[in-house]
């Protein structure tokens, strides 16, 4: 008989307990577990529940150094979302903790929702909707949009979303431009997009697409500075992580003329707080609730994968997405 081993579940809704318990189990039958609900958690009860568990298993909640000094028998901890920004890789590389997270199941999702606000936005559908629901016909609204074709979307980020939205908008006859510092031109291709600066990037394009972590060399990436360099066309598209963006400086833009709109699925503070209430109500940007990533077949793909996750640093295997590989040769694994 396998050994029991224990696994702290956080910020679970409690609902959707059952169901992720039978998926842990059925990957490791001997497994008990701790649970600590709501958002934020407090650490000192992560703590007492957790003390003797080997994997941590949780959405966003923000895991502290404190917390991994609190759980001397922790091991893994299984992040079932594509960001891991709740916690510093560094901090659990320095307790022997594994950070995992789910970096592959809602691809088409958020580059679908990607192109859905690039498109609501370019051909002023807010505008038209509204104009309709009035009681009005006709193109009045929309005489100045001009035509999709031929204008520059650049990607901050080429990972595999970054990829999956250029891949869905090779038919729309645009140039395709990004900005990556971690890949090489030849990678960038084969998708027909061109590997630019930074500089390069936010001086061409008229659609600014975001696909990259949050990180500290991308949290507040598009501020004052930033946004100023853009085209006063442009728009900007966030279906990546809120702070990448500053609010305050965003909401300048879009009163000043920096730029011409934003489509956003994520914000600094959500819910929002009174500076992102702010930045909804105007009328040239468009929210939608962080549901990016949401369809009903990625939300059993991301579940059954961390489950998956949590199986297999159960029964002692290495972790099939690590985002700190430094921490596995303490652990046992081969690099």
């Amino acid at each position: 008989m396998a050994e029991k081993k224990k696994v702290l579940m956080v910020e679970s809704r409690e609902s959707d307990l059952p169901e992720m318990q039978a998926l842990i189990r059925a990957e490791y039958p001997e497994v008990e577990f701790a649970v600590v609900l709501g958002r934020p958690v407090n650490a000192a009860e992560v703590i007492a529940h957790g003390r003797d568990a080997t994997v941590l298993y949780c959405h966003s909640s923000p895991l502290t150094e404190e917390i991994y000094a609190g759980l001397p028998e922790l091991r893994t901890v299984v992040f079932n979302s594509v960001g891991y920004d709740a916690t510093d890789p560094a901090v659990a590389t320095r307790y022997g903790v594994a950070v995992t997270n789910v970096p592959d199941y809602c691809i088409d999702e958020v580059s679908a929702h990607t192109l859905s606000l690039l498109l609501y936005l370019q051909r002023g559908l807010d505008r038209l909707v509204q104009w309709v629901k009035d009681g009005n016909w006709g193109i009045q609204p929309i005489m100045t949009i001009p035509r999709l074709a031929g204008k520059t979307v650049g990607l901050y980020g080429f990972g595999r979303i970054g990829r999956a939205v250029a891949r869905k908008l090779v038919g729309f006859d645009l140039n395709l431009i990004a900005n990556d510092p971690f890949i090489p031109p030849e990678e960038a291709k084969p998708y027909g997009v061109e590997l630019v600066s930074f500089e390069a990037m936010l001086a061409r394009s008229d659609f600014i697409s975001l696909h990259t972590p949050l990180d500290d060399s991308t949290r507040g990436a598009f501020g004052t500075a930033t946004l100023r360099q853009m085209k006063p066309t442009a728009y900007l598209i966030n279906c990546a992580r809120g702070p990448i963006v500053d609010t305050e400086a965003l909401y300048r833009a879009l009163t000043e003329g920096w730029i011409a709109g934003a489509g956003l699925d994520v914000l600094a503070n959500e819910p929002p707080a009174a500076a992102e209430q702010k930045l909804i109500s105007l009328p040239n940007v468009v929210v939608t609730p962080h549901t990016a990533f949401y369809s009903t077949d990625a939300y059993a793909d991301s579940r059954l994968k961390a489950a998956n996750e949590v199986g297999r640093a159960l029964r002692g295997e290495p972790p099939r997405m690590c985002v700190n590989p430094a921490v596995l040769p303490k652990l046992g694994f081969q690099v």
